[in-house]
């Protein structure tokens, strides 16, 4: 029995068929662009070997011996009705307030961030990338690669998707994971990079006739 897929090629598809999908890829390169831009700005425009102090990051635990070392340390003024904004010596009782808050982590830039936060990232991610991975797969399902290749190319880039949001979603706690979400981002936009390739060389290709 002939695979039913080998029927429907991508070469023999009408004009305005070969213009959808080709627009769409085009598109979908686009986004990945995009997401190597962003990601030069961010991480890009700042040395992280030379951050200036308020960059750098800091432990808490570290901050607070700073802090009980110095006699003439002040918490920030809080602008209210009662303190009028005057600043608080620093006592054991703020010191212990200071040790039970949650802690915070500090991305690349400097900014402050809650780690729990890069789980609601990932989710959104996930939704995109698995869409993705949809819509190029079933255009790169009818290209002229063989059945070996886009079994390949399909584990990969599943697989890289799984990998990149796990990291997204622990990358704060270890650094393995911060490791595995550049890792996967790289190999995803490598696996999309080599579909549109095969995807628009077989745009290029004459119909068979079939």
């Amino acid at each position: 029995m002939s695979d039913p897929v080998t029927t429907l090629q991508l070469r023999n598809l009408p004009p305005y068929a070969k213009t959808f999908v080709g627009i769409f890829t085009a598109l979908i390169l686009c986004v990945c662009v995009w997401a190597v831009w962003i990601y030069s700005v961010r991480y890009g425009s700042v040395d992280p070997q030379n951050l200036p102090a308020y960059l750098q990051k800091r432990e808490l635990k570290a901050d607070i011996e700073e802090l009980k070392n110095d006699s003439n340390a002040v918490i920030a003024p809080v602008w209210n009705d009662s303190q009028a904004g005057q600043e608080r010596p620093v006592d054991s009782a703020t010191l212990e307030a200071l040790k039970r808050q949650p802690v915070q982590g500090r991305d690349e830039a400097g900014n402050g961030y809650d780690p729990n936060e890069d789980l609601g990232l990932a989710h959104t991610h996930v939704n995109g990338q698995t869409l993705l991975f949809f819509a190029m797969g079933l255009i790169f399902l009818i290209t002229s690669a063989t059945p070996r290749i886009k079994t390949t190319i399909y584990v990969v880039f599943g697989v890289c998707i799984l990998s990149h949001n796990l990291g997204l979603s622990f990358r704060s706690r270890l650094g393995v994971f911060d490791d595995m979400l550049a890792i996967s981002g790289i190999l995803i936009l490598l696996t999309i990079a080599y579909m549109a390739f095969i995807i628009f060389s077989d745009l290029a290709k004459k119909p068979t006739g079939n």
